[in-house]
């Protein structure tokens, strides 16, 4: 397409961005063949990603439905034209049944996508879409319109607004005869089969009443001030009698909202007052959304803020005082629930929020893996994921099904991660995972290719993508660093990142999936431990505060594990915070905090546990194959003199001190002193001297094994500034 149109590009070959406004100088754009044989065009510059036909509008203007026909002629194809039955007036209704058939089979097509998309824009699901038999027609207004029947004629709401001839816009139409007055909107047809215990929203759009069906309640539309009237005869019909009125939020709204109550009352019915703080409460910015359509899609609350105007409204009749745990008056979306109406937990086995047993993750909980980077973090994630994936142990931890993962990560490429694959897959296939297994766990992990070497700037909206496109049960995200926006040590945006994108949306309560469902899922976070401490040399922090980064990354998480070399090919494992968590126990049932692995083979991703005795003797052969110190000068002589010395003494002194001394003996000549110092201080063992830790300078050398440092006998052995001194020491 792109070539018959006179643009130059290769699939296979990256080329300069084609797309206007994008100078791209460099080749940043590519042609990928997906999966399902479908070809997408994608810039990494710009970040776009098109298929062909919108890909087409982007380069020569036009809608869809121009896009689709002009594409199909350059290849020799025809669109056939679809039958435009517009519902004129006299049109007979038989007539108008056959087009509405016509327009809702149609936006379940692939000729429907627009509509479709646009649905799924203002928050309403395929499913509601099937329920209410809506529909589209290409042919209608700026980019065709969505078809709403009801009344047996239908309401077209345009994708894009007409312009009308005193320049203003029309952004929709009841298409009816002349004369036909429009009634109450009544998707489900609750006013006339509902009973008095039944609660029904009162709005104003067809949209505004989708997105309460949308949300799990009954409502009507009834277009404003004007079908007040028509709306309270529909209700003096009906056995409804609890309503919840929720008007726009502008002028005219608000002297609607006040007469539709009114109204209510007058009738003898049951009317929510001040239900437009509960339904349209303040987002977070301070603003608030106009009607209930744009409340649906400005968060997650929604459905909660009309499970608990259902609640109240009902418990203003008398009626179930404790529905859905709501009391009192709520104002702005608060949903409150007494301690004693907190409803009991769901066992194990059939609550599908548990991904570990012991509930030792769940859906909306998270992990912190820390490590030094390089340690293995990326391959021993990978391995978790498959065996997640599978529903295999991993370490001992037991998951309670086969998981979905969505292993999000920016730094390992294709070849990188087909190496780790293909390793972990080859040694759990020695382990006897049968090949259902494997193919289960093959399939049971996804990741972004298009993220690969980039991020999201906005985090939550593409989870939320990536959970409606794949609704996964883990996310594992690797490394941290990558995503958050600013600098990590900072309270505040980290604290915004894993609280707000991250744990806000994985706990289910600010996104909801096009067919209503919550977006919920669990989390594990990738990330580097910190340099290790001057102070401490090089030895590693395994304690909760191990990662690098605000405090805040030590109060996220439910369980953090900390992953480190512990000698030559052996690492370690150390749970660090909430170590009750990891489920390790020693041979006689202890509790445990501390788990060794090794690679299964040198090169190898694949990771297996090793025993604490495995460990030391690792530690030993490392020790043992470092370099000796070799002092450039004789020392035979003067090393015997120096630990007869230290042994000779009653507490031991430190190490600063006992340097001092080795240069003493060796008469004040500096270089010799150092020498024989060295000697003894690299293996104190094998000259029988005593090395503890003490609070003296790094350490102590000498004295009885069996004593401890005892400072009381040292009195006034200290510098004006409150050192110890070395020279005291030796005097003593």
């Amino acid at each position: 397409m792109l070539a018959r149109i006179g643009v130059p590009a290769e699939s296979g070959r990256a080329f300069c961005c084609v797309l206007p406004g994008h100078e791209d100088k460099t080749p940043s754009a590519n042609i990928h063949t997906m999966p399902d044989g479908v070809e997408v065009y994608k810039c990494f510059g710009c970040g776009e990603a098109l298929d062909i036909f919108a890909l087409y509008q982007r380069l020569r203007g036009g809608d869809f439905m121009g896009a689709l026909c002009d594409v199909a002629a350059m290849f020799g194809k025809t669109i056939p034209e679809y039958h435009k039955a517009n519902g004129a007036q006299g049109a007979e209704r038989a007539e108008v049944a056959r087009y509405v058939q016509g327009c809702a089979a149609r936006l379940l097509s692939d000729a429907g996508k627009p509509g479709m998309d646009y649905l799924r824009k203002r928050g309403i699901s395929e499913r509601t879409a099937r329920r209410f038999k809506l529909g589209f027609d290409p042919s209608k207004g700026n980019g065709g319109a969505v078809i709403i029947p009801y009344g047996g004629w239908y309401f077209a709401r345009f994708i894009e607004p007409v312009t009308k001839r005193d320049g203003g816009e029309l952004r929709g139409l009841y298409d009816a005869p002349k004369g036909t007055a429009r009634p109450v909107y009544d998707p489900e047809g609750v006013l006339e089969n509902g009973d008095d215990g039944a609660a029904v929203f009162v709005v104003e759009g067809e949209f505004d009443a989708l997105a309460i069906e949308e949300a799990g309640g009954s409502a009507v539309a009834i277009g404003g001030t004007g079908g007040i009237s028509k709306f309270i005869q529909a209700a003096n019909r009906s056995n409804v009698r609890l309503f919840v009125p929720c008007m726009d939020r502008d002028e005219a709204g608000d002297k609607a909202q006040g007469k539709l109550e009114r109204e209510i009352a007058a009738a003898g019915c049951v009317a929510l007052d001040g239900a437009r703080d509960v339904l349209l409460a303040s987002r977070e910015n301070g603003t608030f959304p106009k009607d209930a359509n744009e409340a649906l899609t400005a968060d997650g609350l929604f459905v909660q803020r009309v499970s608990m105007a259902r609640a109240l409204v009902q418990a203003r009749k008398g009626q179930a005082q404790k529905a859905d745990g709501a009391f009192g008056v709520a104002r702005n979306g608060m949903l409150l629930r007494r301690l004693c109406d907190i409803p009991p937990s769901l066992p194990e086995d059939e609550d599908p929020n548990a991904l570990i047993k012991g509930y030792a993750l769940a859906k909306g909980e998270g992990w912190l893996i820390a490590g030094a980077p390089g340690v293995g973090k990326s391959s021993l994630l990978m391995q978790f994921a498959i065996c997640a994936a599978a529903g295999r142990p991993f370490f001992g931890w037991e998951f309670t099904r086969p998981l979905r993962v969505f292993y999000l990560q920016t730094e390992l490429q294709m070849r990188k991660l087909e190496q780790s694959r293909n390793s972990i897959m080859r040694y759990m296939q020695q382990g006897g995972w049968s090949g259902d297994e494997i193919k289960a766990a093959g399939a049971g992990v996804v990741f972004d290719e298009f993220m690969i070497g980039g991020v999201s700037d906005d985090l939550a909206d593409y989870l939320k993508r990536a959970f409606c496109a794949w609704a996964f049960d883990l996310l594992i995200v690797d490394p941290l660093l990558t995503f958050v926006k600013d600098d990590i040590s900072l309270i505040g945006p980290t604290r915004e990142f894993l609280y707000k994108e991250i744990t806000g949306l994985a706990g289910g309560r600010v996104a909801s999936t096009p067919d209503g469902e919550p977006v919920r899922f669990g989390v594990i976070i990738s990330h580097h431990m910190g340099k290790p401490r001057y102070d401490k040399g090089k030895e590693i922090e395994r304690g909760q505060f191990g990662a690098l980064g605000s405090v805040v990354l030590n109060a996220w998480p439910r369980f953090i594990l900390n992953v480190s070399r512990y000698a030559g090919a052996v690492y370690r494992m150390d749970a660090a915070k909430n170590p009750e968590v990891a489920p390790w126990r020693s041979e006689d049932g202890v509790f445990v905090d501390t788990k060794y692995i090794r690679r299964a083979e040198r090169g190898e991703r694949y990771w297996i546990e090793t025993t604490k005795e495995d460990a030391d003797a690792e530690k030993d052969k490392d020790r043992n194959g470092r370099k000796a110190h070799t002092p450039t000068v004789d020392t035979s002589q003067d090393v015997p003199r120096f630990v007869e010395a230290l042994n000779a003494l009653e507490s031991g002194i430190p190490k600063t001190a006992a340097r001092h001394l080795a240069i003493k003996l060796c008469g004040n000549v500096q270089k010799r002193g150092n020498a024989v110092y060295e000697v003894v201080l690299e293996d104190p063992a094998r000259y029988g001297v005593t090395f503890r830790r003490g609070k003296g300078q790094g350490g102590w050398l000498g004295g009885p094994a069996e004593l401890g440092v005892d400072d009381s006998t040292l009195d006034g052995a200290e510098d004006a500034d409150g050192r110890e001194d070395d020279e005291s020491y030796l005097e003593h």
